[in-house]
């Protein structure tokens, strides 16, 4: 499974879920019409299954072929033929300053409003009594 997207820089970022830790390290291979692109590979750190790689950024709508070759032995690992249809863009974070609040303030009640009691009549229960049915036998 692969997912595309591209970086802040504009490179094409290729997520692949591989089955497991043994999978060997790799690079990625994809061919195109002008030609080919290498691309590095990562395993994420917290997730053993994910890996990155990154690379050119490629133009929508072509159909490419995605070669997964071993770094030891150049073994092929797998391949296929995509045609990437979107890709989603980074969006920059903007910092914004939030207010501070002190944390060692005591909180302080507010004696100028007393609450108003609300007298409520109540409702009759018929045909169902206000305590629990008994068990039917």
């Amino acid at each position: 499974m692969a997912s595309f997207s591209l970086d802040s820089d504009g490179n094409m970022l290729v997520n692949i879920l591989t089955p497991g830790l043994s999978f060997p390290d790799f690079y990625l291979k994809i061919i195109h019409s002008k030609g080919e692109s290498i691309y590095e590979c990562q395993k994420v750190e917290r997730f053993a299954n994910n890996v990155y790689c990154i690379g050119e950024a490629m133009r929508l709508g072509e159909v490419l072929q995605f070669t997964i070759i071993s770094i030891d032995g150049d073994a092929l690992l797998a391949e296929g033929k995509f045609a990437i249809v979107g890709l989603a863009l980074s969006t920059p974070e903007i910092a914004v300053s939030s207010p501070t609040v002190d944390l060692t303030a005591s909180p302080t009640l507010d004696l100028l409003e007393t609450p108003t009691p609300i007298r409520t009549t109540p409702s009759p229960s018929y045909p169902n009594p206000p305590y629990p049915n008994p068990p039917y036998p």
